[in-house]
């Protein structure tokens, strides 16, 4: 029997064994294609001669949790095997395939190679992680699977490695800072018209928002809800200050859903104010302290754990406004320009 072009795989998951009566003979050029995995691999048996000379053996191992010593008998031959395979191939980057050859059969090891995990990565966090990795010596459990993997889920897995959900939710704190800021300020634009020497005030919080990924950061969406309570008193005519405290929580979780949590958010305002004709100057400092809870799950073939973190934060944050108010038939129009500086602090 002759084989121009011999490919097991065309169904998924499904071994074959083929069992031949008589001799097998791999035609120049042609390709013996192996299926593998943790427990099986594609065979083939003939009770005559196997002749492999000038044929290619691509091997397509599936990601898993692989015994540390593995090995495959691929090719059988009662009447022995001659030649040898012209190439051997995979889609491996940390595995390459070595083929033990006798007189009646050919048996497949997949050891792992020399190339360091970091030179697969692609970005500054997955450096970080490969690097820590090609380090470690006691990770068998981490690095065993990882070295199955083949370039597109390696990358996946780096990143799922690497926390940069972390940078993400770091952005939620400085993206969501203008919340308290902008409800004191409306406050303050309310007390404008009041006449009373002190006012109290409240608002519910409600915030919906996403922020965009890129190769360095996961995408997160997240939403707040919460309560801020005021109350400022009048000095003299025309200024006035006050001070509010604001509770809340916020939700996230990022765009593949590997990583989720919540933030307590605790927040204390100090602000001010002061009219002059049309003209109007607004000021005002926060600080907010968050209690950060983070799932992040780290998964890929052969491996599977959910990670979970807790911290605190702080933001603060200062802000200022000047506006002049344009009063018209139609409406009152009041241009302003502002500007507000935030920093964030991790524990």
């Amino acid at each position: 029997m002759s084989i121009l072009c011999f490919l097991p795989p065309y169904f998924e998951s499904i071994y074959i064994l083929l069992a031949l009566v008589g001799d097998v003979n791999f035609a120049a050029g042609s390709f013996y294609d192996v299926q593998l995995d943790e427990q099986q691999s594609d065979a083939i048996s003939v009770t005559g001669q196997a002749n492999v000379s000038g044929a290619t053996l691509r091997i397509q191992a599936a990601p898993g949790a692989y015994p540390l010593e593995k090995e495959y008998e691929i090719l059988t031959a009662e009447k022995g095997i001659k030649g040898t395979f012209a190439n051997i191939t995979s889609d491996l980057v940390f595995r390459t395939p070595r083929l033990r050859q006798n007189e009646h059969s050919a048996v497949l090891a997949v050891p792992r190679n020399e190339i360091p995990f970091e030179q697969l990565a692609d970005n500054q966090n997955q450096k970080n992680v490969a690097k820590i990795l090609d380090k470690q010596e006691m990770l068998t459990d981490l690095k065993h699977p990882l070295s199955w993997l083949n370039e597109d889920s390696a990358h996946t897995a780096f990143d799922n490695l690497s926390g940069a959900v972390q940078a993400s939710v770091h952005s939620i704190l400085l993206a969501n800072s203008h919340i308290i800021r902008e409800v004191v300020t409306t406050a303050m634009h309310r007390r404008k018209a009041a006449d009373n020497h002190q006012s109290v005030w409240g608002n519910l919080l409600a915030s919906k928002s996403s922020l965009k990924g890129d190769n360095k950061t996961e995408g997160v969406d997240h939403r707040t809800h919460g309560l801020v309570i005021g109350s400022d008193i009048k000095l003299g005519d025309n200024w006035h200050v006050g001070i509010a405290g604001a509770v809340g929580q916020t939700f996230f979780n990022t765009d593949q859903a590997s990583s989720a949590g919540v933030i307590d958010n605790y927040n204390l305002a100090l602000y001010g104010g002061s009219h002059l004709g049309a003209l109007a100057a607004r000021f005002g400092g926060a600080y907010a302290f968050h209690d950060l809870n983070l799932d992040r799950r780290i998964v890929f073939p052969g491996f599977s754990e959910t990670v979970k973190s807790n911290y605190n934060a702080g933001t603060m944050q200062f802000w200022g406004e000047l506006s002049y108010a344009i009063p018209t038939n139609a409406a009152l129009f009041e241009p302003f320009f502002g500007l507000a500086h935030v920093s964030k602090r991790v524990a």
